[in-house]
């Protein structure tokens, strides 16, 4: 194991980030759509929707996604999958670098920062697994499909 090892397996957490992001900005915006239709009727597009989230955080939009989905059932998705996916990734960006900067240069620390890494991405890649699959399928609905 070498520090680059680390970098490589902090990307493949940060890409995981990346589509739970990209997945739960598509779902609101589909949302909003659908919610305003009207509203985007009459403007011919739904730019506004994409405007409205532009500058969102993936905080935000679980909140959004929470405040939408109206059953206990998905209310509680969004609590047990969401939410601890955030923290990780919220730990991952904004600290996992600062609280491990000795050890990432000592060899002999190296296997446990990549288990710690590797326990990060498994809990967002799940997430975003979960997340990309509703965006799938609310998108058939959205589209018309079946």
């Amino acid at each position: 194991m070498k520090s680059a090892d680390i970098f490589k397996l902090f990307g493949v957490a940060a890409f995981y980030s990346s589509l739970l992001e990209e997945a739960l900005d598509h779902i609101c915006i589909m949302n909003e759509t659908v919610m305003n239709q009207d509203k985007y009727k009459r403007q011919g597009n739904n730019y506004g929707a994409v405007k409205k989230f532009e500058k969102t955080t993936l905080g935000n939009y679980i909140a959004n996604l929470k405040k939408v989905l109206d059953s206990d059932k998905h209310s509680s998705l969004v609590d047990d999958m969401f939410k601890p996916a955030l923290e990780k990734r919220n730990y991952l960006i904004h600290n996992f670098y600062i609280k491990n900067q000795d050890r990432i240069l000592k060899e002999d620390r190296l296997n446990e920062l990549a288990g710690e890494l590797k326990s990060i991405t498994s809990v967002i890649e799940q997430a975003s697994k979960i997340a990309c699959t509703m965006r799938e399928e609310i998108g058939v609905l959205y589209h018309g499909g079946t």
